[in-house]
């Protein structure tokens, strides 16, 4: 099966891959500072420092990005890139979302565990006060 590229479209040219590798590198020492400030969780680094890798591979593998891309059927190739990053995305929401549940509930039950030693403060002092 041959893939025929689009002929209007030739690729990222060589001041566009620099200047896209200075721009990662920027994101790489920020992501990399924010660590060091303690702003940014281990866990979090991590995948920001794999999504900083893969952007500096991208422009090496851009050539076949565009024969998948034409496979597939886009037209124009960085169409592909949007749509994965938006997937990402869209995944890294669901889950920061799952996360905020997760947190929200183990704060409402943290929230009711206090109430109910209160509530057990507030009787004892009354019979503290009643014995007295």
């Amino acid at each position: 099966m041959d893939i025929k590229l689009n002929a209007e479209y030739s690729g990222l040219s060589l001041r566009a891959e620099i200047f896209f590798l200075i721009v990662v590198g920027l994101f790489f020492l920020f992501i990399f500072k924010q660590l060091r400030k303690k702003r940014l969780d281990e866990k979090y680094t991590i995948l920001w420092f794999v999504i900083a890798i893969v952007m500096i591979i991208l422009p090496i593998v851009s050539p076949l990005i565009d024969k998948i891309a034409f496979f597939i059927g886009f037209h124009y190739p960085p169409m592909l890139l949007f749509v994965i990053v938006m997937l990402f995305f869209l995944i890294r929401t669901l889950h920061d979302s799952m996360e905020l549940t997760k947190l929200n509930r183990q704060n409402q039950l943290f929230a009711q565990g206090l109430a109910i030693q209160e509530n057990e403060i507030r009787k004892l002092k009354t019979k503290i006060a009643d014995f007295q």
